[in-house]
C-alpha cells in the first residue's frame, strides 16, 4: 500500500445532527477526492481501545506497554494501516475524505496519529442540534416523547464532541477549519474551504456519485427529508418555532460555551 501525501487526508466532523453529512457530500464533489460514502464508523471503533487504554493507563494499561510512546506508536500503526486499506479500497483517490461525527471527540488523538490529516469541523446552534437529536430519539422510540434524561444525554453528546479539539488548540492549530451550519446558504462555506486548500467543490453535483445510495437511508430514523437534497437553510433557527423557551434556555446553559470557543455568537 502506498503512503498518502501529507495534505491528502481529510476528516469531516462535528456533533451528531450538525450537518456533517451535507458538508461531507459537498467536499466529495471535488474532482480529486473520493465519492461520497457512508460514515467510517469502523475506523472510529478502532480508536476506542487507544482511548480507553489511555484513560486507564495508571490502573491497567501501563502493565502491558513499556511506555506511553510505545502504546501510542502501536495504535498509530494500526490506524495508519486501516486508513491505507480504505484508501486502496476506494481506488486510491488523490484526496481521501472520510466522515463520522462520533469520531470528532477523538480528532485531537487522530491528529497526532496521522500527521498528514486535516479536519473540517462543523458547528451548529446547539438549540437546533439538540432539537434534531431529540426528534431522532422520538422516532427511535416509536413516537414517545424524549425524557429529561434524553435531553441531558443529548447535551452531553454535543459537548463531548467538541471538548477535545477545543481543549487542544496546539494540536489542531492550522490543521482544522470550523464552519457554521447557519452559513449553509450564504456562500461562505466554499471560500472558507478553498482557503483551506479544498478546491473544485461543485454544489450542483452533490449526491450525484455512483456510491451515493440515498434510497437505502430513507427509512432510517436518523434520516430527514433534507438527505439527498441540495444544501438548504430550511433547518436554520428551527428551534425558534419548535422548541419551548425553557428547554432552549437549558440547552444554551449547557452547550452555549462551544460556539463562544469557536468565535461564533
Amino acid at each position: 500500500m502506498s503512503d498518502l501525501p501529507i495534505d491528502d487526508l481529510i476528516f469531516v466532523g462535528g456533533a451528531p445532527r450538525t450537518g456533517t453529512t451535507i458538508l461531507h457530500a459537498l467536499i466529495c464533489t471535488s474532482q480529486n477526492t473520493n465519492d461520497y460514502i457512508a460514515e467510517c464508523s469502523y475506523l472510529t471503533n478502532m480508536l476506542m481501545p487507544y482511548f480507553f487504554g489511555l484513560e486507564s493507563w495508571d490502573i491497567h494499561t501501563k502493565h502491558f506497554f513499556s511506555s506511553h510512546d510505545e502504546f501510542f506508536r502501536y495504535h498509530s500503526n494500526i490506524i495508519s494501516h486501516i486508513v491505507k486499506k480504505i484508501h486502496q479500497q476506494l481506488g486510491g483517490p488523490a484526496r481521501l475524505t472520510l466522515k463520522d461525527p462520533i469520531m470528532t471527540r477523538f480528532f485531537h488523538h487522530v491528529a497526532q496519529m496521522l500527521p498528514q490529516a486535516r479536519f473540517v469541523v462543523i458547528f451548529r446552534d446547539p438549540r437546533d442540534t439538540i432539537l434534531s437529536r431529540l426528534n431522532v430519539t422520538r422516532r427511535l422510540q416509536n413516537g414517545v416523547d424524549p425524557s429529561t434524561a434524553d435531553l441531558e444525554s443529548a447535551c452531553y453528546e454535543y459537548n463531548i464532541s467538541y471538548s477535545g479539539i477545543i481543549a487542544h488548540p496546539h494540536i489542531m492549530n492550522h490543521r482544522m477549519v470550523v464552519l457554521n451550519y447557519n452559513d449553509i446558504a450564504r456562500d461562505k462555506w466554499l471560500p472558507a474551504l478553498e482557503r483551506f486548500g479544498l478546491y473544485g467543490i461543485n454544489p450542483d453535483k452533490t449526491w450525484s456519485s455512483e456510491k451515493t445510495q440515498i434510497s437505502e437511508y430513507r427509512s432510517d430514523p436518523w434520516s430527514t427529508n433534507l438527505y439527498g437534497a441540495p444544501p438548504s437553510s430550511l433547518s436554520v433557527n428551527r428551534h425558534e418555532s419548535d422548541l419551548d423557551r425553557k428547554t432552549a434556555d437549558y440547552i444554551m446553559e449547557q452547550c452555549g460555551w462551544v460556539g463562544k470557543a469557536f468565535g461564533f455568537q
